[in-house]
């Protein structure tokens, strides 16, 4: 069946799907936008559509590969895609919604062209904001001596959608990667973006870890790090490493 956007937030839905630095967006998108669900029961009173304090809902569960999850959906059309008889259901904001069943997995969109699993730990993370925030800092307290180099496995599918993701951040202008492991916090060598940037450094990284933690890396976790003349590493990705992406810079005559 053929998946034409009802909305916004399914035109982001959609490309999200295939383009990481996407899904940002989407999430913000999500949190202002309406969900429908479906109920059943009729125990719930409303007043011109809005559902009275202390009345209670039932929504329908699902199973999806042995796991129960309510089924959401992003327009009334793909509601009505999923089901074959008349339903009831209720349109509320998606925020709204998660508090609302904190702790149960919701899953969009089940049978849809393009939908998406939310576990309940990453429906928590939406409602503290911590899925929008850099998921490790790390201050160097002393001089520090560290590994460094390229990597065996070039992890081609995190520099490329970083790299698309850069692409519209006027912020970030030079963006290097490492094979990297500093004693005192790592447990094992693993992937390290090195950034020449502007601006909100704790936002560029909050985008760029979300970006990182939906595709295939080779040597997790993904640590980022701010080249600012403090971080004790610029001369070696200057001299020694090629930037994955540069800020194409354009002049006038």
């Amino acid at each position: 069946m053929t998946f034409e956007p009802e909305n916004t937030l399914e035109d982001i839905l959609v490309k999200a799907a295939t383009t990481p630095s996407a899904r940002n967006d989407f999430y913000k998108e999500l949190m202002g936008s309406n969900i429908y669900t479906i109920q059943y029961g009729s125990e719930h009173e409303t007043y011109e559509g809005v559902l009275q304090e202390g009345s209670s809902i039932q929504l329908l569960n699902i199973e999806i590969n042995q796991k129960q999850y309510i089924p959401i959906f992003t327009s009334l059309r793909r509601l009505q895609e999923t089901i074959d008889q008349e339903v009831q259901y209720c349109s509320m904001n998606a925020v709204d919604f998660f508090q609302l069943t904190r702790g149960a997995d919701v899953f969009l969109n089940p049978t849809s062209s393009y939908g998406k699993e939310f576990t309940a730990a990453e429906i928590a993370s939406i409602l503290d904001g911590s899925i929008f925030a850099p998921s490790q800092q790390y201050e160097v307290q002393q001089e520090t001596e560290v590994m460094i180099g390229q990597p065996a496995v070039n992890p081609k599918e995190l520099l490329e959608a970083l790299g698309k993701l850069f692409a519209d951040m006027k912020e970030v202008r030079l963006a290097y990667h490492a094979h990297f492991f500093n004693p005192q916090v790592d447990e094992k060598p693993h992937t390290l973006i090195a950034l020449e940037a502007n601006g909100n450094i704790d936002e560029i990284v909050a985008k760029a870890g979300m970006v990182a933690n939906s595709v295939h890396v080779p040597d997790p976790p993904v640590t980022f790090i701010q080249l600012d003349g403090s971080s004790g590493l610029e001369d070696y990705f200057k001299s020694n490493v090629k930037p994955f992406y540069k800020k194409r810079v354009f002049g006038l005559f």
